[in-house]
């Protein structure tokens, strides 16, 4: 979840990001609230709508995690680039909670780092 505020009004409102709204193409999401209305324009050159992220942002928790568990196996971001045939700089990005990853890096990752990928409630 996250919250848009409108650059003219000023009026905010929650979303949550949607990859199954019909505005969505090419495997892009929207973000959409709670009405199911998508949100256009956001982060554009000059959006109506601005970004307001949640204090703890779901890539930056990742990361966050990915860099602890890395660490905790003594292991560089060079080596655990190498060991899932990526650059360093990729690591890095994923631990800052900057680079979109797929679910494959993501499995990639934690198959590396001796740990598994799991969806909880």
């Amino acid at each position: 979840m996250a919250r848009l505020i409108n650059n003219v009004t000023k009026k905010e409102v929650e979303v949550r990001v949607s990859y199954e709204h019909p505005v969505c193409g090419y495997g892009h999401a929207v973000w959409v609230d709670r009405n199911n209305v998508a949100y256009m324009q956001v982060g554009m050159i000059t959006p109506l709508y601005t970004i307001i992220p949640d204090e703890q942002d779901e890539r930056e928790r990742i990361g966050r995690e990915i860099s602890e568990l890395r660490k905790a196996a003594g292991m560089s971001q060079a080596a655990l680039a190498k060991k899932i045939g990526c650059d360093r700089s990729y690591i890095a990005k994923i631990e800052r909670g900057r680079q979109h990853i797929s679910i494959n890096v993501l499995t990639n990752i934690a198959s590396a780092l001796g740990a598994r990928v799991e969806v909880v409630k």
